[in-house]
């Protein structure tokens, strides 16, 4: 496998159509690796009050294990 260093000389060696081919695969490539969310404040302030909620165990079930986990799942799919 080259190595970035030869890849870029390479990449310099290329004749300007093919730079642009490179430049685009890479600018796409670039905005499929992570997307970052942005909340507004009032989404922050509702994930920060539900969290220090949880924290208290207000507002959560569980935990659960094995059949208990089982029965409470029935039990929602029998009230949906």
């Amino acid at each position: 496998m080259k190595t970035a260093e030869e890849i870029i000389l390479e990449f310099k060696e290329l004749p300007p159509e093919e730079r642009q081919k490179v430049v685009e695969y890479v600018d796409s490539a670039r905005e499929d690796a992570f997307q970052i969310t942005h909340y507004s404040p009032e989404d922050m302030a509702k994930i920060e009050h539900d969290l220090e909620e949880a924290k208290r165990g207000i507002n959560v079930v569980g935990p659960f294990k094995g059949e208990e986990a089982n029965e409470y799942l029935r039990n929602l799919m029998r009230n949906a």
